[in-house]
This record gives C-alpha cells, structure tokens and sequence, in this order.
C-alpha cells in the first residue's frame, strides 16, 4: 500500500522568506529610530544652548559682567563683590549635555566679540571636528 513520508525537519522556503522580511522591518525601523533620536539630542542641546545663553544675560545684566564659569550660573560666586549683586541661581538644573558631556564655555578676553563661547562637542564628545560642535 501507500506509505506516508515522515515529516523532515527544517524549514521551508516560505518560512525562512518570512523571517528574513521581519528581521528587515525590525532592522528599518531601529535605523529610523537612531537618527530620530540623534536628531532630537540635537535639537535639545540647541534649546539648551539658548537657555543657558539667556541666563548668562541676565547673569551680566545683574552683575555687571560675565561669569568665570557655567557654574557661576548655579552657585554663587566666591569673589565676594560679584556674590553681593548676585541674584542667582540662574540655573539649577545640571550643565551637560544630552549625550553626558558638559557644555563648554570659554570667556573671551575683554573687548572680543561675541565675549564668549557657548558650544557642545556633540554626539562624538571632546573628539570631534569643530565643524560638528553645536553652538548657541
């Protein structure tokens, strides 16, 4: 009579075209993923930027210059006729940016314009080209 084939193991070529189609939606979307989040790092530290540049503002309008430090944004200053016209904290949130790297602020020497620098590194940190820094 007839004898029926055992089953052989493995899988077939319907199978394996489905689970090669859903590893590459999954890979797509995880691509998609990682520049939408770069991009919102980005976008943050620039809202970032503006603010701590408006506080540094305010800082100069109160004490009548700029501060040595981001820091002197937070605590107040040790030098002690710059502590009496502070009105801070102007600031109280940590200073780093998305990727965990602290802002960078570097006072320019008097006369200078802009009189100071105000930038992050990045998403590469202190390695990275000057041209991929992102400054306020």
């Amino acid at each position: 009579m007839f004898k029926i084939k055992a089953a052989q193991p493995g899988f077939s070529l319907t199978e394996i075209i489905i689970a090669l189609a859903i590893i590459g939606i999954m890979i797509g979307g995880t691509l998609g993923l990682t520049s939408y989040i770069s991009q919102a790092r980005r976008r943050s530290a620039e809202a970032n930027l503006r603010l701590y540049k408006s506080q540094i503002d305010q800082y100069r309008q109160d004490v009548g210059a700029y501060p040595a430090s981001l820091n002197d944004l937070k605590d107040r200053p040790s030098d002690e006729s710059t502590a009496r016209k502070w009105k801070g904290p102007y600031m109280e949130v940590e200073l780093q940016d998305p990727w965990g790297a602290e802002y960078q602020y570097v006072l320019l020497p008097k006369g200078s314009k802009p009189p100071y620098e105000l930038y992050s590194f990045g998403s590469n940190g202190e390695g990275s080209a000057e041209a991929e820094w992102i400054r306020a």
